[in-house]
């Protein structure tokens, strides 16, 4: 796959979980060089950089010489490797190296073509840097586990490499790679993102589609064990309130209930005009979740592509310190989708009990052959 332009979901998950292999395009490499070079021109002008030739943070009042200037950015991420708990799995830095690359592919960053390139070897040949879970800032962007990302291309920190976890000098030297000095703006560039929140996100929202996909079957499969009606699931009462996504759950329950045997043997003789909300009011309640999902994908997608370090090098060569490492757009999405799982996951629990209790289903009590002998 070629770093370019747009890098899609799908292109996300096959490269993060499929391995697929990473190359930078030539239009990608035009623009990683010229911001370098609008980087190299403003340091020998004289000009004062936030990150570059100054301190960071509190201290960026302090302006550093320019012969320390490459030992500022390798400090930096020596300073900021501070993470703690459990390592997170692979996927997830994998996925943050990919979005690391591509974001700084974009050319408003200022990094080296090789610093790029040793990421893109990582991703290739399956190098994966231990980065603790904990110590992300989210409001700086992902200093933290960045920066334990960033060691292992200095030839310092730890990575897997081969099922061994190995020192990074050690890693680099068995694969074939070698380590880089970082040169101005570098160490900033590789931390100051929100490349390991997304990676995080975007992960777990696709793995959520497939979650409501199965919480769809899995209501059209109960409602019909509970001798339930479809009638709730008619596209035509969908029609008369029309959210997209609660349209699209119902039509997907009615046509997975179509031709059932269950429901037609009860047509006659059961008594009840109404179903359980849990089963009744799936459409709606799914039907928001899904409507949830796709506004953070909605995010995700403008993520995705974004350049989020600081400072930044635009079109015409000046540079400027913002703020686009701030995580909100994204601690707001995951809130969203952390709400809508739920949602699912209650609605699941009210049909299960529904299932497990003979008095509501008519079904042997806890779904057991022999209740007493079997629970």
């Amino acid at each position: 796959m070629k770093i370019d332009e747009n890098l899609s979901f799908s292109d996300f998950v096959k490269v993060v979980r499929e391995y697929e292999k990473v190359e930078l395009s030539q239009i990608a490499g035009e623009k990683i060089q010229r911001a370098r070079d609008f980087i190299e021109k403003a340091i020998k002008s004289g000009e004062i950089i936030y990150g570059v030739n100054t301190g960071f943070g509190k201290l960026s009042h302090i302006q550093i010489n320019e012969s320390d200037i490459n030992r500022l950015q390798t400090n930096l991420i020596r300073s900021h490797a501070a993470g703690l708990g459990d390592y997170l799995p692979e996927e997830i830095i994998r996925g943050a190296i990919l979005l690391l690359i591509n974001s700084l592919s974009k050319g408003h960053s200022g990094v080296r073509t090789e610093i790029i390139q040793l990421l893109i070897d990582f991703l290739n040949l399956r190098i994966t840097p231990l980065v603790p879970s904990m110590g992300s800032i989210g409001a700086s962007g992902d200093l933290a586990p960045l920066a334990h990302i960033a060691l292992v291309l200095l030839g310092e920190g730890e990575a897997i490499y081969k099922g061994k976890t190995l020192h990074g000098k050690e890693v680099l030297q068995q694969a074939g790679l070698k380590s880089v000095e970082l040169r101005a703006k570098e160490g900033i560039a590789l931390i100051n993102g929100t490349h390991v929140m997304l990676a995080i996100g975007i992960l777990s929202l696709y793995d959520s589609y497939r979650v409501l996909n199965n919480a769809i079957i899995a209501t059209a499969l109960s409602t019909d064990a509970l001798r339930g009606t479809d009638a709730a699931f008619n596209p035509e009462i969908h029609k008369l309130r029309p959210y997209k996504s609660q349209m699209k759950v119902a039509e997907c329950l009615f046509n997975l209930m179509k031709g059932s045997e269950i429901r037609k043997s009860h047509k006659e003789d059961d008594l009840r005009v109404q179903d359980a909300y849990s089963e009744r009011c799936s459409p709606q309640v799914l039907g928001a979740s899904l409507n949830a999902f796709n506004h953070v994908r909605n995010v995700f997608s403008v993520e995705i592509n974004s350049v989020t370090d600081n400072p930044l090098i635009l079109e015409d060569g000046t540079i400027h310190s913002a703020g686009n490492f701030h995580g909100q757009p994204l601690s707001m999405a995951m809130d969203y989708l952390g709400i809508a799982l739920s949602s699912i996951g209650n609605i699941s629990e009210r049909r299960i009990n529904r299932l497990m209790d003979s008095t509501l289903s008519g079904l042997p009590e806890f779904l057991a052959k022999e209740p007493g002998l079997n629970s």
